[in-house]
């Protein structure tokens, strides 16, 4: 999900004209913006060596990069 949200505003930073006035964010299912799952598969990576560590720096990067971008949302 943060990849999808990421890549939108960066296209929306690059092209303002296509920037929505009005953004509404919606959630499917009883975990909707949960970070949950997130947060176990970065634990699991943690306590296992043999599992993929580069889930770690890619989750923090992205998660960081999207905050920033939002912040940089002008606020109505």
């Amino acid at each position: 999900m943060c990849d999808i949200m990421l890549k939108k505003l960066q296209t929306w930073y690059k092209e303002p004209i296509s920037a929505p006035r009005v953004l509404m964010m919606t959630g499917a299912g009883e975990k909707a913006f949960c970070a949950g799952g997130d947060i176990v598969h970065l634990y699991r990576a943690h306590i296992d060596p043999s599992k993929d560590q580069s889930v770690k720096k890619k989750f923090f990067e992205n998660e960081y990069l999207l905050d920033y971008s939002l912040s940089k949302m002008k606020p109505f």
